[in-house]
């Protein structure tokens, strides 16, 4: 059976952390964490509680895709030239902010590009990756690419005027 938070709380009160009262505390609050299997639930309100109430704060997903071939790319680029306007169009209306696409210069393949999709919400990110699947489907069918997504947080964002 579970302890309760309290009763965890109160048996690990003396212990030592490298964080102090803190420590103590986090040690208490991720044991409940743990217990109750709401790891993912909690991340979503850190960062929802973090960063979503900031004016500055989006959520970004940066994506690599490294293609087998020029044939690749070029089929991408036509099924992208004719069916991605509706797709933004939807993902636009779903919650995303923006969409930009480049070419890697610095490495001497071709066959590398990079996507930046900016949310200004979790909620907006949610809406969007089932749209996202559908775009997946269509623009990567029988198409040798390996994609490596990171999804972060921006900190800090500096533009000219």
């Amino acid at each position: 059976m579970a302890k309760s938070y309290e009763a965890y709380c109160k048996t690990h009160s003396d212990k030592q952390s490298f964080l102090g009262d803190y420590g103590v505390w986090l040690d208490c609050f991720f044991e409940e964490v743990r217990e109750r299997k709401q790891f993912l639930g909690f991340l979503f309100i850190i960062i929802h509680e973090s960063f979503m109430g900031r004016e500055d704060s989006t959520l970004t997903n940066i994506t690599m895709q490294t293609f087998a071939s020029e044939g690749d790319i070029a089929l991408v680029d036509q099924r992208w030239e004719k069916d991605g306007p509706a797709f933004l169009k939807r993902l636009f209306a779903a919650g995303l902010l923006s969409y930009e696409k480049g070419q890697i210069w610095n490495k001497d393949s071709k066959l590398m590009r990079f996507v930046i999709f900016k949310y200004g919400s979790p909620e907006a990110l949610k809406r969007c990756l089932p749209i996202w699947k559908e775009v997946e489907k269509q623009m990567f069918e029988n198409v040798l690419v390996k994609v490596t997504a990171y999804r972060g947080v921006s900190s800090e964002y500096i533009a000219a005027n």
